[in-house]
């Protein structure tokens, strides 16, 4: 989630922001906003140089959903692309 103004962000997800998105991830109602915060608590987890606590707690709020599941999935095993 981004805010802009004059060019600046109002605000910023990084690591210290990573218990609070994955908040979000449990929290929201809707799947897609679910999802979205899914998506950034693992960017997180990547600039926090694969932080293996973090990815324990990704994977266990993950298992809410199983679309939330096939997103961790996906992420750590993306489709091959055959040219």
């Amino acid at each position: 989630m981004t805010g802009m103004s004059n060019g600046r962000h109002f605000f910023k997800f990084d690591v210290p922001s990573f218990e609070r998105v994955l908040n979000y991830v449990s929290q929201k109602e809707l799947l897609d906003d679910r999802l979205v915060a899914l998506s950034l608590a693992l960017r997180i987890y990547t600039q926090s140089n694969n932080n293996e606590q973090y990815l324990s707690k990704i994977n266990e709020v993950s298992e809410q959903h199983d679309e939330l599941v096939q997103k961790v999935e996906l992420y750590f095993n993306p489709p091959l692309i055959q040219k």
